[in-house]
């Protein structure tokens, strides 16, 4: 046995300068496997071809030119446009002439007839409005037929995708399917955008209510009431379960 040692040891000091660099080779291609497949997993991108897209900031509508590329990355997503990148917001983009919406961020879906369900769809997803039976959510090979509910993005933005009422003191506005509303609790200021019609802001004073035939959202505490059942929203996505 001591000679066995003694053996490993002489090699190991003959081929010392061999064996560590080595060692530290394969460490590095480890680390670098690692960082690959993390960043890898963090990165998300779309390729929009033959189409340009608009979002409404600050109830402007600002319009992206065709052929774009839309990255996320650890939650910051970003369009480029030619050799201009530039990081976005957070609210819907949508497809010019398209019933169809691109998500820069994630978003909760609630059902509010499924026991209040929420689950957390991922940036870059898109909900495909063009069928006259369902709101399609799709991200990447993934597919969901959606109905009776809602995306929420667990801050003050609200998006539809089946008429809405919103009723706000006493005045009522009639909401087309994929309108979204942001509601500022701090200013007391909502703004909507009515889908293929115009953003607007309007003052709350008392009430800030989103209706349909199924259900109630009380804007300004973000709960929700389908019969006599009432429920607040859960505001971090990252407890969600996944959709998909």
């Amino acid at each position: 046995m001591q000679k066995f040692i003694t053996k490993i040891t002489t090699i190991f000091k003959e081929k010392y300068k061999i064996i560590i660099p080595s060692i530290i080779i394969i460490l590095l291609l480890i680390i670098l496997i690692i960082i690959g497949t993390k960043t890898k997993k963090n990165l998300n991108k779309v390729t929009i071809e033959n189409h340009s897209m608009y979002q409404y900031l600050d109830n402007v509508k600002v319009t992206y030119d065709t052929n774009l590329t839309i990255e996320s990355e650890n939650n910051i997503t970003s369009i480029e446009v030619g050799d201009t990148k530039e990081v976005i917001d957070n609210l819907p983009l949508y497809y010019n002439g398209e019933d169809m919406v691109l998500l820069p961020s994630s978003m909760a879906v609630v059902f509010p007839l499924g026991n209040y369900t929420q689950k957390k769809v991922p940036a870059l997803t898109t909900i495909d409005g063009q069928s006259n039976l369902y709101r399609k959510l799709k991200y990447k090979n993934n597919v969901y037929d959606l109905e009776n509910a809602f995306l929420f993005d667990g801050n003050d933005l609200y998006l539809f995708i089946e008429p809405t009422t919103l009723v706000v003191d006493d005045q009522e506005i009639n909401l087309q399917p994929l309108s979204f509303v942001i509601y500022n609790n701090a200013t007391g200021y909502l703004n909507y955008y009515n889908y293929n019609e115009n953003a607007q802001m309007i003052e709350v004073k008392k009430n800030c209510l989103a209706k349909t035939n199924s259900y109630t959202i009380n804007l300004k505490i973000d709960g929700i009431a389908s019969g006599n059942d009432y429920k607040l929203l859960a505001k971090n996505l990252d407890i969600l379960s996944n959709l998909f």
